[in-house]
């Protein structure tokens, strides 16, 4: 990875930037309640695959054995149960440490700053006036809901229009996010890739899963990048 021909860097949010309150188990355990309710064999359903695994599966079922009318729906159904899950706790939602001092030095020193994110817009508004946030702070942010759930993220096409958006190439990139979909999303893209372990995912698993470049959080960002500064917060071990 040659982080010299770098010009932008796109974060994910939960887990990257925030310290999220969703319960993502309930959230997927509602999301199955639906999607049963209406007719789907729970045998399709898998609860050790992420939503958008899921998702996928329930689209192909779908598909093959003709439930049209369900098949309409599903982009309704999981941005109700979604929404839901996400507006819960949105008040306990914290800033992971370092995360604005990160930002503003990322702006500084000329990179363009995106958001890509699997949340709703409306989540990530009411969270970003929790943590004290501005969209003022992201040359681009893309949400969930802006565009079908086809082309959300893990799918690259999100991270490509993404690049687009900032105006760089997608060689240009660098993906930062703390879990797996993330590091798929960049790789579909054709993106540089960067790990961090303050989500579920320490860096054994992400070596494991073949991501090589891992921080521990947002804050020692700027020493991978080799513009370390002493505005920088960082996390006391």
């Amino acid at each position: 990875m040659n982080l010299e021909r770098v010009k932008a860097i796109i974060f994910d949010f939960d887990g990257t930037l925030v310290n999220s309150a969703i319960d993502f188990d309930a959230m997927k355990k509602e999301f199955f309640s639906a999607l049963i309710n209406r007719g789907i064999e729970p045998e399709i359903l898998a609860i050790n695959d992420t939503i958008y695994g899921n998702l996928a599966r329930v689209k192909a079922e779908c598909e093959k054995s003709g439930k049209i009318s369900l098949l309409k729906e599903l982009d309704q159904i999981i941005d109700e149960v979604l929404l839901k899950a996400e507006l819960e706790n949105v008040e306990n939602t914290t800033l992971i440490n370092g995360v604005k001092s990160v930002i503003n030095l990322l702006r500084e020193k000329g990179y363009k700053v995106g958001l890509l994110t699997r949340g709703s817009r409306t989540y990530v508004m009411k969270a970003f006036n929790v943590v004290g946030l501005s969209t003022e702070e992201f040359d681009a942010i893309i949400c969930r809901d802006d565009f079908s759930h086809d082309e959300a993220k893990p799918n690259g096409i999100a991270l490509t229009r993404m690049a687009v958006r900032l105006g760089v190439d997608i060689s240009e990139c660098v993906m930062i996010g703390d879990h797996p979909i993330d590091l798929v999303c960049a790789n579909e893209a054709k993106s540089n890739f960067i790990g961090v372990s303050s989500g579920k995912y320490n860096e054994e698993m992400w070596k494991v899963i073949g991501c090589d470049t891992v921080i521990r959080t947002v804050a020692d960002l700027p020493r991978v990048l080799g513009i370390a500064d002493s505005i920088v917060k960082t996390i006391e071990k």
